[in-house]
Formats: structure tokens, sequence, C-alpha cells
């Protein structure tokens, strides 16, 4: 596929979006934090239950083995101010994390929590960065989703396995496939793509998006379909029989 196909797949996702309050409830929550980082403003008490504790917070769900109990969110709300300068340090880089800040910020929730929080990790950092990383929190998730990418889309590179990075080319590549509207911010896109992925459903929504076909050009429509699946189709027969009409009405 090409990025007119991501095109059609966002138009779609996005006219036939029913979760658009979730998707309100992301810009809200996320323009929330950026309004605090571009202050310098101190987080509230509200805040870091929002940020940290609350396990659906409007960015991403941390789920039932992903959210902190008391002591751990205790834990990383006192190392806050290393977390927040390391954000702060980012935020005056154009908002670009580097992978070793990145890798600090994890090593200090670990610390502090004597265990892994990536999620929470990651849904801290989708709130401060929207425009740069997605509401997909759970690395396992967005490594299917990055896969899927680099298989299905001409010019998608390789997966790197790391989800800062990985997030950075997702978000870059959504951008120069289409416009971004707020109604359905590429963070959320991502987690609804990812969902569409999971239930086989890319098909019915590219047919949904493209142009109708009379019923004489039905032999069209299903090469059309066959060709999502397989990527490669070979037209024979003699000349003058309409292979050049036919790959036309495929297209």
């Amino acid at each position: 596929m090409t990025k007119d196909s991501l095109n059609t797949i966002y138009s779609v996702i996005k006219k036939n979006n029913d979760r658009t309050d979730w998707a309100q409830k992301f810009v809200n929550v996320s323009h929330h934090f950026v309004s605090i980082l571009n202050n310098h403003s101190f987080l509230t008490k509200s805040d870091f239950d929002l940020l940290i504790k609350k396990q659906d917070n409007g960015i991403a769900n941390a789920g039932h083995w992903g959210a902190c109990n008391d002591e751990q969110y205790q834990k990383i709300c006192n190392n806050w101010d290393s977390i927040y300068r390391i954000i702060i340090a980012a935020h005056n880089n154009n908002d670009d994390i580097t992978p070793e800040q990145y890798e600090e910020i994890r090593k200090i929730v670990h610390d502090a929590c004597d265990k892994n929080k990536i999620i929470i990790v990651n849904r801290i950092l989708a709130a401060f960065f929207p425009n740069k990383i997605t509401a997909t929190c759970k690395e396992e998730d967005f490594r299917n989703l990055s896969s899927f990418m680099h298989e299905h889309f001409q010019d998608y590179r390789k997966p790197t396995d790391n989800w800062l990075l990985d997030n950075y080319y997702f978000v870059n590549f959504c951008k120069s496939s289409f416009e971004e509207d707020e109604n359905l911010p590429i963070p959320v896109f991502s987690w609804m793509l990812l969902n569409k992925i999971k239930e086989n459903s890319l098909s019915n929504i590219i047919n949904q998006g493209a142009p109708e076909m009379s019923e004489s050009n039905e032999n069209a429509r299903k090469l059309a379909n066959l060709l999502l699946h397989t990527h490669n189709l070979i037209l024979h027969g003699a000349p003058g029989t309409g292979k050049t009409h036919l790959a036309k009405e495929i297209a």
C-alpha cells in the first residue's frame, strides 16, 4: 500500500469514528500538560493523579498490571523533579527526547518503584509530547503496529524495536501522508488503526474510501480486493483484450 492508502484509511476511520469522546479527552488532557510544560508550571496533586495514578487517563489505559499502586505512585512523585528536568530539556530541544533521555527516565521510574513501569513512562511522554508520540503506549502493541506498517506500506522502514524512535517515525510518516484533524489526532489514530489491524478490517475500510464501481466492473473490484492481500497481480491475455483498462479500474 502507498501513502494514499493511509490517507484513505485515516479519512474513513475519522468519518466513522465512534470514539470521539476519547479523542476529545485526549486533546483536552494533552493540551493541559503541554500548557504546564510551556509555562514551566508545577504539577498539582490532581495533575499527578491524572498523569501517573489514574488507570485510564485519556492518553492511554495503563491496565491492571501497568498501573501504579499507592507506594509506587508516591515514589515516582518523590522523584518527579529528576524526571521533569529531562522533559523540560527535551522540550527546549524542539520536543526531541533522545533515546538516552528516554532510558534515563525509565531508570528513574524503575529504581523508584523497584519494578518496570514502562506504560506509565510512555504515557507520561505521550501527554507532554502529543505532536511526537502516540497514545499506543504498550510496547508490544506498538511493535505490532510498526511491523504491520513496514510489511504493508511502501517506504516504511523496518522497526527498530525502540518504542520512542519508532513512535517518532510513525508520526512523521502519518504527517507526510495526510493532514491531521484535531477530531482524530495522530496519537489516537495509531490506537484505532491497531484495532482495525487486529480486526482484519482494513480492506473494507479502503473499499469505503474508493470510488463506486459499476456492476460491469465487478471483476475489477474482486481483483482489487485480492491485490490488498497478495500485493501483486499479473494480468495476462492477448493484445487488445483490455488488460490496461482493467489495470486502471483496479487502481
